[in-house]
């Protein structure tokens, strides 16, 4: 399980019933600038998986990477706390952030440097926003904390206690709802022919969403339960997800007219096809002469060759006496 330690009152002096608004203020800062840098990263990281790879198949694993890599930094980061204080471990947690994100910005993306500016703002904000300590105010009180935070202490619990099964199942499902949509709305949106600007202003509404509903559905978890409210919420999603998408063209056929053009001599085809059910993209053909597939979301530069396609159009209706 865990030990705890306790400590006077004469090391830290208690603030009053102010700290505890400051704090929480801190750190719903803390987490709105975090949740910013994750859903940047959650949004590009997908895109960069599938221009690398070529596959949207394998979008999902920049979000797997970072839902493993942050359960792989919990309890190192839980024990820091116990160490040295919330402050120092938040703060750090942060930074590491900020590490990956740097990593991403110069040679890959520009967009990750949304995800730094905002965990570095994170970081700044805990390491001045966290002062006295809340560990330290805490264990001057005379309150115990647990000091050496255990996994095995934790999977007891889970064995123990029903309800915790119940809660980290509904957290669980509900993380990888969250993470499925972020991962996978960037990749349709480019495909579909979106901007980067467009997949940002989505991930936004989305982030911003998370964060505005919150206090909602923790009012509606006071008014009709925590149980009635997790069962409700997914309600939302299921319905969006049910929705039925409308195809207005034959897309079978689009895509046999792009694999004959290729068959009769043609390297590369894309096509994008606007109807009232959307948008449909298609690709058949390679990229270059020797290598790399064409993809959907391949654009061809034109350039002047409009010209001389319009030019032989005009005089064939010239020609047809029109």
């Amino acid at each position: 399980m865990t030990e705890t330690s306790t400590a006077s009152t004469a090391q830290t002096p208690d603030p009053g019933p102010e700290f505890q608004r400051k704090v929480l203020t801190v750190l719903a800062l803390g987490q709105i600038l975090g949740g910013l840098g994750t859903g940047a990263t959650l949004a590009l990281g997908a895109l960069l998986v599938t221009e690398v790879s070529g596959s949207s198949a394998v979008s999902g694993l920049a979000a797997t990477m970072n839902t493993l890599g942050a359960a792989i930094l919990a309890i190192p980061l839980a024990r820091l706390a116990q160490r040295r204080g919330r402050r120092i471990s938040l703060t750090t947690g942060a930074l590491v952030a900020v590490a990956g994100a740097g990593a991403g910005a110069a040679p890959v993306h520009r967009g990750f440097v949304i995800a730094l500016c905002a965990q570095v703002l994170g970081a700044i904000v805990y390491f001045i926003g966290l002062r006295p300590d809340p560990l330290k105010v805490a264990l001057s009180r005379g309150e115990s904390v647990a000091s050496t935070p255990s996994p095995a202490g934790g999977f007891t619990l889970l064995r123990t206690v029903p309800a915790a099964r119940r809660a980290v199942l509904v957290v669980a499902l509900s993380h990888a709802v969250m993470v499925g949509l972020m991962s996978m709305t960037p990749v349709h949106l480019t495909t579909h022919g979106a901007t980067l600007s467009v997949v940002g202003l989505t991930i936004s509404l989305h982030v911003a969403g998370m964060y505005a509903l919150s206090p909602v559905f923790g009012w509606l978890a006071d008014k009709l339960g925590r149980a009635a409210t997790a069962l409700a919420t997914p309600a939302f999603t299921t319905g969006a997800a049910a929705a039925p998408s409308k195809t207005a063209f034959n897309t079978a056929g689009i895509d046999a007219a792009l694999a004959n053009l290729v068959r009769d001599g043609a390297v590369g085809m894309t096509t994008s096809v606007v109807g009232p059910g959307g948008t449909y993209l298609s690709a058949a053909g390679k990229r270059h002469l020797q290598k790399d597939s064409a993809r959907p979301q391949d654009r061809a530069r034109i350039a002047s060759i409009t010209k001389a396609m319009i030019a032989v159009l005009v005089m064939q209706r010239i020609e047809a006496g029109q």
